[in-house]
């Protein structure tokens, strides 16, 4: 298993990505879909549909630090998996990019999560993360550092978002 050491924060909306593209910036663009067969305070096993490929990822941990281990699956399995989900299935567009050489995303949540909007960043280690700073130019974006934020992981969304309401 390898470590994820990252650092989530709740974004206004999606017009940063309209900024970071007039800025010249280059993203990858991801379709995902995604649900979960365990849900536990510490551990959560989650199915990810992207680009046609399906992933099977065990996560142990929470907040700042966690275990992770990623592995493709077939797509029988990702189907069969589907069949005991627990909770809703998440959709969402996400931006990949770099930011000083680490790894970013923004997600963009679609369906019954509607105007949900985060930024990820990852580290090489826990110092880096702690330390960070959002650059200036980002934090006009920004409305809180949602690392250790329950109500903002996926797991959560899955189980607890209503499909009615818009979540900000």
């Amino acid at each position: 298993m390898g470590l994820e050491i990252e650092r989530k924060f709740l974004l206004k909306n999606s017009q940063i990505l309209d900024f970071l593209k007039e800025a010249g910036l280059v993203f990858k663009h991801l379709e995902i879909s995604q649900f979960y067969t365990k849900i536990t305070q510490n551990e959560e096993i989650r199915f990810r549909s992207e680009e046609g490929k399906f992933i099977k990822t065990i996560k142990v941990g929470k907040d700042l630090i966690r275990e992770e281990n990623e592995e493709f699956c077939e797509k029988a399995e990702f189907k069969k998996a589907l069949k005991n989900r627990i909770g809703r299935v998440i959709t969402k567009d996400r931006y990949i990019f770099r930011l000083n050489n680490n790894p970013c995303n923004i997600d963009v949540f679609k369906d019954g999560l509607n105007g949900l909007c985060t930024f990820e960043i990852e580290f090489a280690d826990e110092n880096e993360a702690l330390y960070f700073k959002l650059p200036s130019f980002l934090e006009q974006f920004c409305k809180a550092d949602v690392t250790c934020d329950k109500r903002y992981k996926n797991k959560f969304l899955a189980i607890h978002a209503n499909e009615n309401e818009q979540i900000d």
